[in-house]
């Protein structure tokens, strides 16, 4: 009988699969190994400063500028700047034609009789009325003035005039000392004196009250009792009464302040309101083509705009061989109108505005300090200060940015249009205990660092951050030492961007961001 040999191909499939697994579990094993090694650094707190700051940039403008105004309807025969321009005092910047001027010097006197013979017919119509007293008593304070408008002195000083209803001046003292009331005090004030009476108790001292003949409204009075100074205070109306009226101009004032009145007497006289209105109308109208007239009169001296200033032209608004205000016109147009021909930047370029983020707004404060840096001197940092932070902000989209002016010291070599990027310093603190911000854990329960080589949990109170290093107020001393990953991700990461470090702020506009400065 023959046998038969067992093949072994079976086995040998079998040996070759339980190495092809053990090949996987090893490949697994080393692809789960980590590539970094886990490194614990150690800190030891220690003191230092922390500087937290905003930053942005912008161009240089010039604070100052003197702008030249001049009337409409004048021929420009030649303008000697351009924009740009460096000019001094005195320089000629345009000319005008000789017979323009005098086509507006003849309208402008056309127009000045007009208005006189309006202001005159007005005059001869006006209609006057009386304001009397409205009920009998001492005048005591009189607001109104001649010539004054009713409406305007009544709503600044709230009457025409104060009358005193019941005979009776008071001040109010502070005194320590026990007074019966209706006792008899002596009140001295500048000018004289009067006897007075002990009328009520206060808190802290007492009312006297005395005759209104001749103690002033807002004076100071001295209050003596039995040969003691008591106090002192301000003199004021007991029963104070206004005196109103419905509008127009004080035409005469016929009573002097502590004459006595009664309902029938005539304080002032009134002109009536329409006309005085009209009346003001055509004044103003007349003092404004006075002053026109008067320019254009210069002119024809000099028949040249000069600069009223060293500085530099940045703005022009003539057309060589048009006229000024030619663009303006239309059927309101006045012979006195007058437009903006030149600007002229003085002073130097010594301003800087930011847009800053709403989210870094509140942050910045008048009179913090910040330093400039120019690209055509980057070697070279310039001082400056916040000097104005609008509170209206500039939407655009879901952005809304508020600027902010820098005033930056005044140095000859600054030039408008300069760019230039500045940093702001809004906290600054020294001698604080500091660590790193990636040493700092945090969980549900609040922020942590691991204390010793035991690596211990420490709850710690943190203060003012950089976005590199914080500042410790609670929980650990100088000297401490700390460990924290090295290479691991930990938490700290959510705790620097929280704290306004290189992950804070948000970039605008002009690409304000809150960064780093500073350290241990």
């Amino acid at each position: 009988m023959q046998s038969h040999k067992r093949p072994k191909w079976p086995w040998v499939i079998g040996i070759c699969l339980i190495a092809a697994i053990a090949l996987v579990f090893v490949f697994s094993a080393v692809r789960k190994r980590p590539t970094d090694t886990t490194v614990y650094t150690q800190y030891s707190v220690q003191k230092g400063s922390v500087v937290s700051t905003v930053t942005g940039s912008g161009k240089l403008e010039s604070a100052d500028t003197e702008e030249i105004s001049v009337p409409d309807g004048i021929l420009v025969s030649d303008i000697a700047a351009k924009i740009g321009d460096e000019v001094k005092k005195g320089d000629t910047l345009a000319t005008f034609d000789t017979e323009s001027l005098a086509d507006k010097a003849a309208e402008i006197s056309e127009t000045l009789s007009t208005i006189d013979t309006n202001m005159r017919a007005l005059r001869s119509s006006k209609s006057v009325t009386s304001v009397y007293a409205p009920q009998s008593g001492r005048i005591k304070e009189i607001y109104a003035v001649q010539d004054g408008d009713i409406a305007s002195t009544i709503s600044e000083s709230g009457a025409l005039a104060i009358l005193s209803s019941d005979g009776l001046m008071q001040v109010q003292i502070e005194t320590a000392e026990t007074l019966p009331l209706n006792a008899d005090v002596t009140v001295n004030f500048d000018g004289g004196s009067e006897d007075g009476t002990v009328a009520s108790k206060q808190d802290d001292g007492y009312i006297i009250l005395l005759p209104d003949d001749s103690a002033p409204v807002g004076g100071t009075a001295e209050v003596v009792y039995n040969d003691t100074t008591l106090g002192s205070g301000v003199l004021s109306v007991h029963a104070p009464i206004r005196v109103l009226a419905t509008g127009g101009i004080i035409d005469d004032i016929l009573v002097s302040v502590n004459d006595s009145v009664d309902s029938s007497t005539k304080m002032f006289s009134v002109t009536d309101g329409t006309l005085a209105a009209s009346y003001r109308t055509l004044y103003s109208e007349r003092i404004d083509a006075e002053k026109t007239l008067a320019e254009i009169l210069a002119y024809q001296q000099n028949p040249a705009i000069l600069s009223p200033a060293d500085g530099v032209i940045s703005q022009i608004n003539l057309t060589e061989g048009s006229e000024t205000g030619s663009s303006a016109g239309g059927a309101n147009a006045s012979v006195t109108d007058k437009e903006t021909a030149f600007a002229v930047s003085t002073g130097g370029a010594t301003q800087l505005v930011l847009s800053v983020d709403e989210l870094d707004i509140s942050s910045i404060a008048v009179g913090q300090d910040a330093d400039i840096l120019l690209d055509a001197f980057p070697n070279e940092h310039f001082d400056a200060t916040v000097q104005h932070i609008s509170r209206v902000g500039d939407t655009d989209k879901t952005i809304t940015t508020f600027q902010v002016e820098l005033t930056v010291a005044s140095d000859e070599r600054l030039a408008a249009g300069m760019n230039a990027s500045a940093t702001i310093t809004i906290a600054k603190k020294s001698d604080v205990l500091l660590i790193p911000v990636a040493a700092i854990y945090e969980d549900a329960d609040g922020a942590y660092v691991l204390l010793g080589e035991a690596k211990v949990r420490r709850e710690i109170v943190t203060g003012l951050s950089d976005g590199t290093y914080v500042e410790i107020t609670d929980g650990l001393a100088e000297g401490d030492v700390i460990e924290y990953l090295q290479s691991s991700s930990s938490t700290s990461d959510s705790f620097k961007t929280s704290f306004g470090g290189t992950s804070s702020g948000s970039e605008s506009g002009s690409g304000m961001r809150k960064q780093i400065s500073g350290g241990a």
